[in-house]
């Protein structure tokens, strides 16, 4: 549970993502919920390259923070960061933004999206704000200054840094108040479902004091384990053109890949992708 909710890892979390997106402006934060053992991202982003940029700062810089906030000394990440295209569908859209909403209250944590007491954007979408604040820690400042002898702490390298949240890329033609109101009436459609499903089931929610006091080096006892989608689309028939067209990429990829091992000159690999590096060259095959 190294991401469990507190005021100072709640800061540190949204500075995170604060510091990546003034590193890579390109890529717009829509929304972000941060549970104790995991994180959900809803970005806007036209370049694979600026999404790889833009989650390898949250996700090394987060990782750091966690391992001195918690002294841990053990990877964070038990993989690379998975990302999943969502359709130009609104509905679609709006599916994945109610997504980032419940966490928590799927799980029975919480009742309300308002009550998840880490950082999250709900109660600030809402509210019509588009801003959070965080901390950034320039440690790098820190390890330099200390080097020269210089009598400083973490307080004296420490930023305040602004979040900036962009709109649904289907709603932004409304104004700032039309886009609060859409999000509280998804709020307000989970708790009323959240309330109902627990009438049905006669369950009960964790609470906020629990999830507070979970120690950050315990284990859940269970985790929920499902593949995840190649995209998001609600119409089938959207769904399929966008499988189809990863399919082609994917094959286009493999077909290059398999062409550069072989040592074929001229290896043309599809737009927006990593191409391998090339095969390690031994001394028995090097040139005089």
């Amino acid at each position: 549970m190294l991401l469990r909710p507190s005021p100072t890892f709640n800061r540190i979390a949204v500075g995170c993502l604060a510091r990546a997106q003034q590193k890579v402006p390109e890529v717009g934060v829509v929304g972000y919920s941060f549970q104790s053992n995991h994180y959900h991202l809803l970005l806007t982003a036209f370049e694979v390259e600026r999404l790889s940029k833009f989650m390898g700062s949250v996700q090394s810089n987060l990782a750091r923070e966690v391992c001195k906030l918690h002294d841990w000394s053990d990877k964070v990440w038990a993989r690379r960061y998975r990302s999943i295209c969502v359709s130009e569908e609104e509905d679609d859209q709006v599916e994945r933004l109610r997504y980032i909403f419940e966490q928590g209250c799927k799980e029975n944590l919480i009742s309300s999206p308002r009550d998840w007491p880490g950082a999250t954007c709900v109660n600030s979408l809402i509210a019509g704000y588009r801003t959070e604040q965080g901390d950034w820690y320039d440690r790098t400042g820190l390890y330099r200054a200390r080097r020269r002898g210089q009598d400083v702490s973490l307080h004296d390298f420490t930023e305040r840094v602004e979040l900036q949240m962009v709109s649904l890329p289907c709603w932004t033609h409304m104004s700032r108040e039309e886009y609060a109101k859409e999000c509280l009436s998804l709020v307000k459609t989970i708790e009323r479902d959240t309330a109902e499903r627990h009438e049905k089931e006669s369950s009960t929610v964790l609470g906020v004091t629990t999830i507070l006091n979970t120690h950050p080096h315990a284990r859940p006892q269970t985790m929920k384990k499902s593949p995840a989608p190649l995209v998001h689309a609600k119409d089938p028939a959207v769904r399929k053109a966008m499988e189809t067209r990863y399919r082609a990429f994917a094959e286009h990829y493999a077909a290059a890949s398999e062409a550069l091992r072989n040592g074929e000159p001229g290896v043309s690999f599809p737009a927006g992708c990593y191409p391998p590096p090339l095969p390690y060259v031994s001394r028995a095959r090097a040139p005089d």
